[in-house]
């Protein structure tokens, strides 16, 4: 069973493992002692597999394991009184893999937080791969022309890298966004103002 944490607005499971799905079994702790309903709302892929009215005595849901595939599952809680929305919790989601015909589950910022690493290790490596070739253009002028373009290549995949990881920390609702300038700092990347301009604005825009 995992247990899901609500907090100001928010869901986060308790335990990010990446963990073998049969029936999905869920347990929604931090309930508000307030008056209503809390409804709990699930879907598989956008489509909606189920709606829940939680016991505050025992708030345990469980998705039936042939409502679940691979992609994305999805989930949050809304807080009723009569018929009047008084909170919506929004949960993060839950990326689930075919492994070997089982379904592995990991929180979506979890998985984040993974891709980001790796981002960061292939933009330092590639970082790396440059400043060597770009020394190699110092010295060797005669394959300036080839350097080049390779040197533009790699240049282009990390943009392209930055790009995507920048655009998913703008994109979650339940991640601490920074601007350009500060992302980049962080992972100790330097970009020209036009690579900027490809990813967010350039310095004068941000």
């Amino acid at each position: 069973m995992k247990e899901i944490k609500l907090n100001a607005g928010l869901g986060r499971y308790d335990n990010v493992s990446p963990f073998v799905i049969g029936d999905l079994e869920l347990y929604i702790s931090n309930l508000p002692m307030v008056s209503g309903d809390f409804r709990f709302l699930a879907w598989c892929n956008g489509t909606q597999i189920g709606k829940y009215t939680l016991k505050r005595d025992d708030p345990r849901i469980t998705i039936p394991h042939d409502k679940l595939e691979a992609g994305k599952f999805s989930c949050r809680v809304d807080h009723y009184n009569g018929e009047t929305l008084v909170k919506r919790y929004m949960i993060e989601d839950l990326v689930i893999t075919d492994l070997n015909t089982e379904l592995v589950g990991v929180p979506e910022i979890e998985d984040i937080r993974a891709r980001l690493t790796a981002l960061e290790e292939s933009a330092t490596a590639q970082a790396k791969q440059i400043e060597t070739l770009e020394n190699a253009l110092n010295s060797e002028k005669k394959t300036r022309e080839e350097l080049e373009n390779v040197v533009a290549d790699y240049r282009t995949d990390l943009v392209a890298l930055i790009k995507w990881a920048y655009g998913v920390q703008n994109d979650v609702p339940y991640l601490d966004g920074d601007d350009l300038d500060k992302f980049l700092k962080r992972y100790g990347i330097s970009l020209s103002d036009e690579e900027k301009s490809t990813i967010g604005g350039s310095e004068d825009e941000l």
